[in-house]
C-alpha cells in the first residue's frame, strides 16, 4: 500500500482500487469511484493526514469504459500485479475488524467536540458584544457601525469553517430565549439560506444587519406584553407592533445603515399569504431578505427556551414549519432551509431502527427524511452489516429509517 498525503488531493481524482483511512483498515472510499469535494472536507475536517491505497490513478474516460462496458482498464502497473495486490488485499480484509480502532474513533469524536466547544465560546462571545450594543442603544450612546460589521463578519467564518459544529449547538443546545441569541441563530441560517440562494454580497450583508437588529425595538416593550401567554387585546397588539418601526429608525439614525435594512426590518413579520403585519403584504411584494428572515425568525424562536414552554427538537421545528408552507412561508425559501437543515438537521443525533446511534452529517433534499449520516455505535441487529465511523445514505438502504432523533440535555 502507498501513502496519499490529504493536501494532495484533488476533486474528481479516481483511482484503482478501494482508498482507506490512515488506520490501514477501514474504506474510506470505493474503487473506481471520483473522489468529491465532501471527500476532501471531511478529510480536513477530521485532521486526517493522509490515506492508504492499494490502486493507481485511472482517468474518468476509462473509469466510464470500465462501469458501462465491462471493458479492460489500461493501468499504470502491470495487469498481473495489480491483480496480485487485490487478491491479497481481500485476504487482508478477511481478518479486518468489523468496526473502526478505539483510536480512531476517539479522535473524530474529540476533534467534533473540540470543534463544539469553541464554537459554542463563540456564540457565547457574540452574544455578549450584541448585548453590549443593544445596552448602549438603549441608553443613548454612540454605537459604531464596526461594532456591528465585526460580529456578521465572525459569524460569516464560523459558519464557513465550521457548518456542522455551528448547526449542531443550535440544534441541540436549548438556549434560553433572548433577543440577542434569537438574533445570532436567525443569523446564521439566513448566512446558510442566502448561500443556497446565492445571494449577493451586498444583500447577505444588509440581511445579517437585519438580522442582528430586528428586535432592538422590542426592548422598550413590556414584558407584560411580550410575555403574556393569553391574547393580545388590539391595544396592546398596536403596541407590540410599533417595534418594528423603532428598529427600522434605529438602523438608519443611530447607524446609517441604507434604507433596504429597515424595509427588511419593517417586513420581517409580514407572511406569504398575506396574513402579517404591518401592511398585510403578500407572496414577492415583501422583499425577499424580509422572506428570509421571517423564517429564520420563527425558526430561532421556536428552539429556543422559554419560560413558559419547551423548545421544540430540530425534528419538530422542521415539521411545524414545513406544515405553513405556501401561507407563513415563501415555499422558495423553505425549500433552501430544508436543503440546509433537512427534517433532521445537520449536526443532530437520530436513533436508526436498527438501534444505531447515529450524527446527521448532510442533508437530502429529495429525500429530507433520509440524510446521510455517520454511524457512532454497533448494533445487536444488525443486518446491514454497517460499522461505527461508517458514513451512510440513508436513500441507499431501504431497510433502514430513523425512528426518532435524540434532544441533548441543556448543558
Amino acid at each position: 500500500m502507498k501513502r496519499i498525503y490529504s493536501k494532495e488531493l484533488k476533486e474528481g481524482i479516481i483511482y484503482s482500487a478501494p482508498l482507506f483511512f490512515d488506520d490501514g483498515v477501514n474504506m474510506f472510499l470505493a474503487k473506481r469511484r471520483a473522489l468529491k469535494k465532501y471527500h476532501i472536507d471531511i478529510l480536513k475536517k477530521w485532521s486526517i493526514p493522509f490515506i492508504i491505497t492499494y490502486g493507481t490513478i485511472i482517468d474518468n474516460e476509462n473509469a466510464a469504459l470500465h462501469h458501462e462496458d465491462g471493458a479492460e482498464l489500461e493501468e499504470i502497473e502491470p495487469l498481473e500485479e495489480e491483480l496480485m495486490e487485490l487478491q491479497e488485499e481481500e485476504e487482508k480484509k478477511k481478518h479486518m475488524p468489523a468496526t473502526f480502532s478505539v483510536q480512531y474513533l476517539n479522535r473524530i469524536v474529540q476533534n467534533f467536540s473540540k470543534n463544539r466547544s469553541y464554537v459554542l465560546k463563540k456564540i457565547r462571545s457574540l452574544e455578549e458584544s450584541l448585548k453590549q450594543i443593544f445596552m448602549s442603544i438603549q441608553q443613548g450612546e454612540t454605537v459604531v457601525r464596526t461594532a456591528v460589521e465585526s460580529i456578521t463578519e465572525s459569524l460569516t467564518q464560523l459558519v464557513k469553517n465550521f457548518p456542522s459544529e455551528t448547526l449542531n449547538i443550535i440544534i441541540s443546545m436549548n438556549f434560553d430565549s433572548t433577543y440577542e441569541i434569537k438574533a445570532i441563530i436567525a443569523s446564521i441560517i439566513g448566512i446558510l439560506i442566502a448561500k443556497n440562494l446565492n445571494m449577493q454580497k451586498k444583500d447577505l450583508n444588509n440581511l445579517l444587519v437585519a438580522s442582528l437588529l430586528h428586535d432592538i425595538g422590542m426592548l422598550g416593550v413590556s414584558k407584560d406584553i411580550t410575555e403574556k401567554q393569553t391574547k393580545l387585546t388590539r391595544q396592546e397588539f398596536e403596541l407590540l407592533k410599533l417595534h418594528l418601526l423603532k428598529s427600522a429608525r434605529l438602523t438608519s439614525e443611530h447607524l446609517y445603515y441604507p434604507k433596504e435594512v429597515g424595509e427588511i426590518i419593517m417586513q420581517h413579520h409580514e407572511r406569504f399569504d398575506g396574513s402579517g403585519y404591518p401592511e398585510g403584504l403578500e407572496g414577492e411584494a415583501i422583499h425577499l431578505s424580509a422572506r428570509v428572515l421571517s423564517l429564520t425568525d420563527s425558526f430561532s424562536a421556536m428552539i429556543c427556551r422559554t419560560s413558559y414552554g419547551k423548545p421544540l427538537s430540530g425534528y419538530e421545528t422542521m415539521k411545524e414549519l414545513s406544515q405553513r408552507v405556501d401561507k407563513k412561508f415563501d415555499p422558495k425559501i423553505l425549500k433552501s432551509f430544508i436543503a440546509i437543515l433537512g427534517y433532521y438537521p445537520v449536526g443532530s443525533y437520530v436513533l436508526l431502527n436498527s438501534k444505531h446511534f447515529a450524527l446527521v452529517i448532510e442533508a437530502n433534499e429529495i429525500f429530507p427524511y433520509q440524510p446521510r449520516v455517520q454511524i457512532l455505535s454497533k448494533s445487536s441487529e444488525d443486518d446491514a452489516k454497517i460499522n461505527i465511523g461508517d458514513t451512510i445514505n440513508l436513500q441507499d438502504y431501504p431497510q433502514l429509517s430513523i425512528v426518532s432523533q435524540i434532544q441533548n440535555e441543556k448543558t
